[in-house]
């Protein structure tokens, strides 16, 4: 791997040298070190309950990073011929197991990834790329491994907008992980953002004024996130309300930083709406960002309603 990746590559390799098919059960995990304030900020499915429907998830320890790290576990790909047969977390001990049928002669290897970060928004990021196959994730690893890697589906889409499943995987174009980084499916995927599309980093938040915003659109992935920056006067209390139908718009969610970047409230029911209410207590006019984001890789349509009380006309 390259030496600034941000994570680590375990591969366990599985190789059957009798003349008999050999069945096992591979488990992987460990100890956070986080306790009883373990939380999970995100995971795959969208439900921050970790089971064998999900592929990865991030957790903390509430501090935001500034303690213990933010972690990030990945243990596949939903398109892989292999899942796991079994995970989930228990306080802070997190494991997944896999039933791994062995053949004569075959080896079967599974690929997990780990990483530790200060801060939530930098963990997404790079979950994001290991899932999207960044090449980091990839390196040094031959294209005759790979193909021995189980619960990855590591095989390329030949062409992502030719309308058929090249690969044979059951996922077709821009559906295929193989895809998720090509230019094509990342159009594919919002192809009308919003009117403050770019708005996507705390370098690029829109400024927004107290008022109702509608039609805004959450794209798909870290790289869609929205930033939004606003200004409270000492004493003002500031409400950030987003509006949005759950079934329809996907599990959208709210975080407030202030100006340099630290998580101040957050907002991530698994209904309708999110709000975050703070109250300006710093002695003077602060600067804060609303992120909004969703509990996964997904995108939504939501109105964000900004008002702030307590401020002289």
């Amino acid at each position: 791997m390259p030496d600034d990746a941000q994570f680590v590559r375990y591969i366990d390799s599985l190789t059957n040298d009798t003349d008999a098919a050999i069945g096992a059960t591979v488990r992987f995990g460990g100890n956070l070190g986080s306790d009883g304030s373990t939380a999970v900020l995100v995971d795959s499915s969208g439900d921050l309950t970790i089971d064998n429907t999900d592929h990865w998830f991030i957790s903390d320890d509430g501090d935001g990073g500034q303690d213990d790290p933010v972690n990030g576990f990945i243990w596949g790909n939903a398109t892989a011929v292999l899942q796991a047969s079994d995970a989930g977390l228990d306080r802070d001990n997190v494991d997944f197991e896999f039933d791994v049928n062995v053949e004569p002669g075959e080896t079967v290897r599974l690929m997990f990834f780990m990483a530790q970060h200060s801060d939530q928004a930098s963990a997404e990021s790079n979950i994001a790329s290991i899932v999207n196959l960044s090449d980091a994730a990839l390196a040094g690893i031959d294209a005759a491994t790979q193909t021995e890697i189980a619960n990855w589906d590591l095989l390329p889409e030949v062409d992502c907008a030719d309308g058929l499943d090249d690969d044979g995987d059951g996922a077709v174009d821009c559906a295929d992980p193989g895809c998720f980084a090509e230019a094509v499916c990342a159009v594919a995927v919002c192809p009308d953002d919003d009117r403050y599309a770019g708005n996507s980093s705390v370098e690029a938040a829109q400024s927004v004024v107290p008022g109702s915003y509608p039609n805004l659109i959450k794209c798909a992935g870290v790289a869609g996130n929205d930033y939004f920056e606003f200004e409270v006067c000492d004493g003002g209390t500031a409400t950030v309300d987003l509006l949005f139908e759950h079934a329809v718009a996907g599990d959208l969610q709210m975080r407030l930083l202030d100006a340099a970047g630290v998580e101040l409230q957050f907002s991530g029911t698994d209904t309708d709406n999110e709000q975050v209410i703070q109250i300006n207590e710093t002695g003077a006019t602060a600067t804060y960002q609303a992120l909004i984001s969703t509990a996964g890789l997904l995108s939504g349509v939501y109105e964000m309603v900004l008002t702030v009380e307590g401020c002289a006309d």
